[in-house]
């Protein structure tokens, strides 16, 4: 889990991962994303955000349904 803040459209502006803050950010790309519902109570929708960091780190956010955020995927 990480701490993520957001700006006034709701989308990712910064992170903190362990002691690093990773931003400013800038979206690159967004979906959601649904759960099968034979995999979860009802079939929880995910947020996602793809977002490139100022030092140009590629980071797949996704906010769960419960509101918390993780790292979906890390780009090298």
């Amino acid at each position: 889990m990480v701490q993520v803040r957001c700006g006034e459209n709701g989308e990712p502006a910064a992170f903190v991962l362990g002691q690093t803050t990773y931003g400013p950010l800038w979206v690159e790309d967004a979906w959601s994303y649904r759960e099968p519902w034979w995999q979860t109570d009802g079939g929880g929708r995910r947020q996602i955000y793809r977002v490139r960091s100022k030092a140009g780190h590629l980071f797949d956010l996704c906010k769960m349904p419960e509101g918390d955020w993780r790292i979906s995927r890390l780009f090298d």
